[in-house]
C-alpha cells in the first residue's frame, strides 16, 4: 500500500495469511508504488514545394507520444473491492431437521478462507508508459480545376504495450491438470499486467478531392494497410491489457490486427444536379411555361443529394475450440491445429466459408498451431443516400421547406459477420449473422426515413 491511509481501507476479507499487507516504504517502493520515469516526445515536420509552384507539395512528419497510467483495477479492486464465492449446502441438524449451510440475514461464513480460490492481479513496479512512434510521407498534387489528388504512406509503431499474463500457469503436460501443478498452488489466477507487446500499421492511402463547385463535393480514399500486433483484444495502454495465450511463450499470439482488413475504400459526396430553377438545364422553366413549368420545376428541379459509398475487404478471425483442455493447464477453450497442405476455402459458400476437414483439436500435452487472425471473412460494401430539396416560402427571409430522405443501405447489400470459428460447434464455418463495423455501415435491409423540415 502507498500508505497508512490506504492500509486502513484494506477489504477486511481480504486474505492476509496469504496475501500479507505491506506499506511501500517497507518493501523498498517508492510511495507511488512504481519509479518515475521521464519521457522525452521529440514531434518533426516538413512541407516542400519541389517546382516552386503551389500546386505540387511534398509532406512529411515524425513523432512521438506516450500515454498516461491509471491503473484503475488497482484503486476499485483488489484488496479494497473483493469478489467472495460460496457453494451452499443443505446440513443435517442433531435433531434430524435440514437447514442451509447459509442464510440471511447472515450469508457469509463464519471464517474466512480462500484456500486454492483467490485471483490476483499484479502491476509491474517497473511498468512504463507505453512509447509510440508515428511518421509519414505525402504527395499532394493539384489536377484540372478543382480536382487534386493525395498519396500517403503512413507508418505507427508501438512499443511496451501492456499485456497480462496468468503467472500460475502450468506448464504444458500430457498429466492431468491438478492444483498441486500450478506454480503457486494456493491460489488461482496471478495475473501480471507488464510491457512488452507491440504492434505495427503501414499503409499507402489515395484520396481523390474535388472542392465544392459546379455542383458537386467528393471526397474519395483507398487504403492498402497491414497490421499485426500481440496485442489483441485490448488497447496496451493504461489497465487496458491484453492477456495473453499461453504465458509462457508471447510470441505464439502475434498476428494480424482484426482492426485493419487489408483494403478499404471510402466515399463521400454532395452532388446538386444541374437541373430547375437558376440551373443549367431547365433554368427557364417558369418563364416558358408558366404554372405549368413551375409545377414541372417542383418536380424534377432543385434537388441536391449527399451520400457515402464504403467497401473493405474481409475481416480476420481465428479457427477455435471451446470444452476442451487439450493441454492440460485448466484452459478449455484455444486455437485449433491447421491440416498442412489443406485447402481452407475450397468451395467457399455463405454456409461452408471455411473447410472443416483443414482443422483439428490439438493433441494431449499441446496448444494450437493456427496463428492469431489467419482467416479472412466476406467482403463487404454498402451505399447511403441523401436526396432533399427545398422550396422557398418567402413569409420571412431565408425561410424555406426541405423535404428529402434518408436510405440506408440503398442497394440492400447484406454485409455478412464473420463465420461461427469454433470448430466443436455444429455451425462452424457457417456464415449466421450480419455485423456492422463502423458508422457508415449499415447490417439491415434497406431501410429509408422519410423528413420534412420547416427552416427559418
Amino acid at each position: 500500500m502507498p500508505d497508512q491511509f490506504a492500509r486502513q481501507n484494506v477489504n477486511p476479507a481480504w486474505p492476509t495469511a496469504q496475501i500479507p499487507v505491506r506499506l511501500a516504504n517497507e518493501v523498498g517502493l517508492p510511495d507511488k508504488l512504481q519509479y518515475g520515469r521521464s519521457d522525452i516526445s521529440p514531434r518533426f515536420g516538413f512541407a516542400y514545394r519541389p517546382s516552386g509552384s503551389s500546386r505540387t507539395v511534398i509532406r512529411g512528419g515524425y513523432g512521438t507520444f506516450t500515454g498516461a497510467v491509471r491503473f484503475n483495477s488497482l484503486q476499485m479492486d483488489g484488496a479494497f473491492g473483493i469478489t467472495e464465492s460460496f457453494v451452499n449446502s443443505l446440513v443435517t441438524n442433531a435433531d434430524g431437521t435440514r437447514q442451509p449451510l447459509y442464510s440471511f440475514p447472515n450469508p457469509f461464513p463464519a471464517t474466512q478462507g480462500f484456500v486454492a480460490q483467490n485471483n490476483v492481479v499484479h502491476v509491474s513496479p517497473r511498468y512504463r508508459t507505453p512509447f509510440i512512434q508515428n511518421w509519414n510521407l505525402t504527395f499532394e498534387q493539384q489536377l484540372i480545376g478543382n480536382w487534386a489528388v493525395r498519396s500517403s504512406y503512413k507508418g505507427l509503431k508501438s512499443t511496451q504495450l501492456a499485456y497480462m499474463r496468468n503467472a500460475n500457469t502450468p506448464l504444458l503436460s500430457t498429466e492431468a491438470f491438478s492444483q498441486s501443478r500450478r506454480p503457486f498452488p494456493n491460489l488461482q489466477t496471478v495475473d501480471v499486467i507488464d510491457n512488452g507487446a507491440s504492434d505495427f500499421y503501414h499503409a499507402w492511402e489515395t484520396v481523390l478531392t474535388h472542392t465544392f463547385s459546379n455542383g458537386l463535393l467528393l471526397h474519395a480514399g483507398y487504403t492498402l494497410q497491414y497490421s499485426k500486433t500481440d496485442a489483441h483484444g485490448g488497447t496496451g495502454i493504461d489497465q487496458d491489457a491484453p492477456r495473453i495465450d499461453y504465458a509462457f511463450d508471447r510470441a505464439r499470439d502475434w498476428g494480424n490486427n482484426m482492426l485493419w482488413p487489408r483494403q478499404d475504400f471510402v466515399m463521400n459526396f454532395l452532388w446538386e444536379p444541374p437541373v430547375g430553377s437558376g440551373r443549367r438545364f431547365a433554368g427557364n422553366l417558369k418563364s416558358r411555361f408558366g404554372f405549368a413549368g413551375s409545377l414541372l420545376n417542383g418536380v424534377v428541379g432543385g434537388w441536391s443529394l449527399s451520400g457515402a459509398f464504403s467497401a473493405r475487404s474481409g475481416l480476420f478471425f481465428t479457427p477455435t475450440y471451446s470444452g476442451r483442455d487439450p493441454g492440460n493447464i485448466l484452459q478449455f477453450s484455444g486455437r485449433t491445429n491447421v491440416v498442412p497442405g489443406c485447402d481452407i476455402y475450397s468451395g467457399q459458400s455463405i454456409t461452408n466459408w471455411i473447410n472443416r476437414s483443414c482443422f483439428t483439436v490439438p493433441q494431449a500435452g499441446t496448444l494450437g498451431n493456427a496463428q492469431v487472425n489467419s482467416l479472412v471473412g466476406p467482403a463487404g460494401y454498402i451505399l447511403l443516400l441523401n436526396p432533399w430539396k427545398e422550396f422557398p416560402l418567402g413569409f420571412r427571409e431565408g425561410s424555406r421547406l426541405q423535404i428529402g430522405a434518408n436510405i440506408y443501405n440503398f442497394l440492400n447489400h447484406p454485409i455478412y459477420a464473420n463465420p461461427t470459428s469454433d470448430i466443436t460447434s455444429a455451425n462452424f464455418g457457417r456464415i449466421t449473422d450480419m455485423s456492422v463495423v463502423r458508422g457508415s455501415e449499415w447490417a439491415g435491409m434497406r431501410q429509408m426515413i422519410v423528413t420534412l423540415k420547416l427552416i427559418f
